[in-house]
């Protein structure tokens, strides 16, 4: 068998950070060929960045449009799209068959929804008229329907939740038919959470029944890839029997019926005892006291900053007022240091939260003609952030590597000695690529250093597969047993 390849996927980059562009340019110059994005990955700005850095790369004759294989989806409706879906509604031309699954977040697969998606979609990854096609098309989990559907209040049986759900799949398919006819796309397939889960889950997604549906709409239809998570923890894919009454499992027959498998969340795995990533984390540990103490003295100086010393400086009322309202990166962190769950929420928070609050205040004090005791206090505050970050991503990365201790030692005893130096994600990502049926694992590497991480992994051990990745895949499986861990429910 051969190993599955790496592709880029887009969750979390946008075209606003320079890192994340560089760090796609790095995959795509270092050979990761296959990009995965979505309409909805930072309401359009993913899929921005993905056009603007193929767009780069052709035009610099690095790669050609041919070399790419680019992956995208629909159906969520937020951002600009939900408010638009709203005054549709509104005004009585609503798009039809929508799932109004809660505030902000509807959903939504018919032909008239795609048409205008994918419409936008090309216009934002091909900022240029050349190579102005999809590859991938992907309907966005789908099984939001059936979530709704089954939690609503009607009168609607089982059976005929189940027949709308694969009539409008169908419907889905007819059309991105047309799409592949006219040269807007060139396969499509579905991207879906439920697709390995126990067939008798109520919002599980059959593939038997989608290929079923696909081979009726044509014998040679378009219909070649599926994208599902699967990862060392999360591993139903591989031992869930859940397709031909409950006799074969997706990955058998997604190899059987050749479609083309996307995995995505190697790394991150969603347990009952929260997210754990596979990742080691470099850390001195931490003393919580010390912690503790830190935070208060943290948010006593921002207090004394905020309300002491800027109102006693001979800076204009308004300014003051404005700079005060931000001044809250302390009080913040005192009140939900401990409850960010992840060390991946955390850093996600100081990125979008903290992170911009911290950069508006710099340049606006450098911007600025203010007394020598202020600036002299802002330099000390801003440094007391800094470290009381530093402190807390202490904490979390010491609770992941305590979550993750199992993993490793199991990893360390059943690999080669030739895998020694490799990292945690590492040594995931050289599992999860061994595992028949898979061809393409995604890895959302917003940093220049993660893709080096994967290079290495596809350069070094290009060749290389985990030969006992089953016995490996079920000692884990059994150790979750031991530690009482669980798949999530979503």
């Amino acid at each position: 068998m051969k190993t599955a390849k790496f592709g880029f996927g887009t969750y979390r980059v946008n075209n606003k950070n320079e890192e994340h562009y560089k760090s796609m340019y790095k995959a795509l110059l270092g050979g990761v060929r296959l990009i995965d994005t979505s309409s909805n990955y930072y309401h359009g700005q993913s899929e921005i960045l993905t056009g603007q850095v193929i767009s780069d790369l052709i035009s610099e004759n690095k790669i050609s449009r041919a070399d790419i294989t680019l992956v995208t989806k629909g159906g969520y409706i937020q951002g600009e799209m939900y408010n638009e879906a709203r005054e549709k509604k509104n005004s009585g031309t609503p798009f039809p068959d929508v799932v109004e699954y809660s505030g902000g977040l509807w959903h939504c697969i018919h032909p008239d929804f795609l048409k205008k998606q994918i419409d936008i979609q090309l216009n934002r990854l091909f900022p240029n008229t050349k190579g102005r096609y999809i590859d991938v098309y992907l309907l966005h989990n789908p099984e939001y329907f059936l979530g709704w559907a089954f939690n609503s209040n009607n009168v609607i049986s089982d059976t005929d939740i189940k027949t709308e759900f694969y009539s409008r799949i169908r419907k889905a398919f007819e059309f991105l038919e047309e799409k592949v006819r006219s040269g807007a796309i060139r396969y499509y397939g579905i991207s879906s959470n439920t697709f390995p889960l126990s067939s008798a889950k109520s919002d599980f997604v059959s593939l038997e029944r989608v290929i079923d549906i696909a081979d009726k709409i044509s014998s040679d239809n378009h219909f070649k890839y599926i994208e599902f998570p699967f990862n060392l923890i999360e591993s139903e894919a591989f031992f869930e029997k859940n397709q031909h009454s409950n006799s074969k499992t997706l990955l058998e027959l997604a190899t059987k019926k050749k479609i083309k498998t996307l995995i995505n969340r190697p790394f991150n795995c969603i347990t009952n005892k929260g997210i754990m990533r596979l990742a080691d984390y470099l850390t001195d540990g931490y003393i919580s006291d010390d912690l503790k103490k830190r935070i208060i003295y943290t948010a006593n100086l921002e207090d004394e900053f905020r309300d002491e010393i800027l109102p006693a400086s001979d800076m204009g009322t308004e300014d003051i007022r404005k700079i005060q309202k931000i001044i809250d990166i302390a009080v913040r962190l005192s009140e939900h240091w401990s409850k960010f769950g992840s060390i991946e929420y955390f850093n996600d928070v100081v990125e979008n939260y903290f992170i911009p609050r911290i950069n508006f205040l710099k340049d606006y004090f450098s911007d600025s003609s203010i007394p020598a005791n202020v600036e002299k206090s802002f330099n000390n505050y801003i440094h007391c952030i800094r470290i009381l970050l530093d402190n807390i991503g202490d904490y979390y990365k010491t609770i992941a590597n305590e979550k993750n201790s199992f993993i490793n030692d199991i990893l360390n005893s059943m690999y080669d000695s030739e895998y020694g130096s490799l990292s945690l994600s590492q040594k995931a990502l050289l599992l999860i690529r061994s595992v028949d049926g898979v061809d393409y694992v995604l890895t959302g590497a917003r940093k220049e250093k993660y893709i080096e991480e994967i290079l290495r992994i596809q350069n070094d051990f290009a060749s290389n597969r985990i030969g006992n990745y089953s016995k490996i895949l079920k000692r884990i499986k059994e150790q979750m047993v031991k530690e009482n861990i669980s798949k999530a429910e979503l």
